[in-house]
C-alpha cells in the first residue's frame, strides 16, 4: 500500500506549487529536467532534499524508503501541472 503525505506535511516541507514553481524553473533553465516525469520528480526531490535535509529526514522519520516513494508519487502528478504553469505564464 502506497503511503501519501498529508496537507501538512507537504506544506511543512514546502511542498506547494508556489513553492516547487522556482525550483522546477531553474531545473528547467539548467536543462535537468527530461520530460519523463517518473524521472524529473525524482531530481526534483533529490534538490528539495538537499535543501533542506533535517526537514525531509524528520518527516520521514524510520521508514525513509515509503516516504521516498511517497514523496516522488506526489511529484509526478504535480510536476505537469507546474510545467503547464510555467509554460503559460513564461
Amino acid at each position: 500500500m502506497e503511503e501519501r503525505l498529508g496537507l501538512l506535511q507537504r506544506r511543512k516541507l514546502g511542498l506547494t506549487i508556489p513553492a516547487l514553481v522556482p525550483v522546477v524553473k531553474e531545473l528547467q533553465a539548467q536543462g535537468q529536467l527530461t520530460g519523463e516525469p517518473s524521472v524529473d520528480a525524482v531530481i526534483v526531490a533529490n534538490v528539495l532534499i538537499a535543501q533542506k535535509p533535517q526537514e525531509y529526514q524528520a518527516a520521514a522519520g524510520r521508514d525513509w524508503e515509503a516516504f521516498f516513494e511517497a514523496l516522488i508519487a506526489f511529484l509526478e502528478k504535480l510536476l505537469p501541472l507546474i510545467l503547464q504553469l510555467i509554460a503559460l505564464f513564461a
